[in-house]
């Protein structure tokens, strides 16, 4: 009998121990990635939180811009450079407008063709051909 209280306290120990490990393991689980993105509202909040901090919006920038995917959809979807309200956010900011006039410039001085059709279609909207001849005939004096 005194053999029995030893090994019942063995057999309670391992038990508890396991329980306890199952406890702890379960306490400590954390959602994958794709768990967060699958529910709306905490998808919504990370997209908040990207989009809101300086760091996280270039670096998603960064992810989009290497993405096949995103590559095919800013492709198919132009839509939104199209609309008032980006055309408000480029007016709004000069730092936007400089990246994209930089990147522009370094586009077309890498390819001749695009330069060429760029050349064409600006000669073919008065408005901005005037302009742009103005321009060049008062920098010159």
């Amino acid at each position: 009998m005194e053999l029995e209280k030893p090994i019942k306290n063995s057999y309670q120990m391992k038990y508890t121990v396991i329980i306890a490990s199952i406890l702890m393991a379960s306490c400590n689980h954390q959602p994958t990635s794709e768990q967060l993105l699958k529910n709306d509202e905490s998808r919504h909040d990370i997209m908040q939180l990207i989009s809101n901090d300086h760091a996280m919006a270039g670096e998603m920038i960064n992810y989009l811009a290497n993405s096949d995917a995103s590559a095919d959809l800013m492709k198919s979807n132009c839509d939104f450079m199209k609309s008032e309200k980006a055309g408000k956010m480029v007016k709004k900011d000069t730092a936007l407008q400089n990246m994209m006039i930089s990147n522009i410039f370094f586009m077309l001085n890498s390819d001749s063709t695009l330069c060429d059709k760029t050349c064409n279609r600006i000669s073919q909207i008065p408005q901005i051909d005037s302009l742009l001849k103005n321009k060049r005939s008062t920098a010159r004096k």
